[in-house]
């Protein structure tokens, strides 16, 4: 009558850690997961489907937010292993998240730098796209500035 019970219990057990280690390597593989706010300055906002709101310190990003930095402003965001974006004043740009490993961030006017302190992953992207130019971008800092298009 044991023997009969410990094949259920052990399958149980082992379906248990699989669904277990497949939760813990999968959060491991998502490197633009938590694009967050970690710092905000003056007028700083986030325009999210068809609402607008101040960004605010550990606010996370979302596919196609748009940012507006005002005159007054800077913010700056991590994209996550140590992949800091810095949004210079009189800026706006959208966030676009293709996949929790291609991060590309649309250009609209304003001035980016962007701080790679450890070098991406072979299957990892951060483009930064502005209205002439397209930036692959690998492991270095790179400061960008653009103008809106007439």
């Amino acid at each position: 009558m044991k023997k009969k019970m410990l094949i259920p219990v052990l399958a149980g057990a082992l379906i248990i850690i699989g669904v277990a280690l497949f939760f813990v390597l999968r959060s491991g593989e998502d490197s633009y997961f938590n694009i967050r706010i970690l710092y905000s300055e003056g007028n700083v906002s986030i325009k999210r489907d068809d609402t607008s709101f101040k960004a605010s310190k550990d606010m996370k990003l979302r596919d196609k937010d748009y940012i507006t930095v005002a005159s007054d402003g800077f913010t700056r965001i991590n994209c996550d292993r140590e992949t800091y974006a810095h949004f210079e004043h009189d800026t706006e740009a959208v966030i676009k998240a293709a996949s929790n490993k291609k991060l590309t961030i649309n250009m609209v006017k304003g001035e980016l730098v962007i701080d790679l302190q450890q070098k991406l992953a072979d299957d990892e992207k951060l483009n930064v796209v502005t209205p002439n130019t397209t930036l692959a971008i690998r492991g270095t800092v790179v400061a960008v500035r653009t103008y809106p298009t007439e």
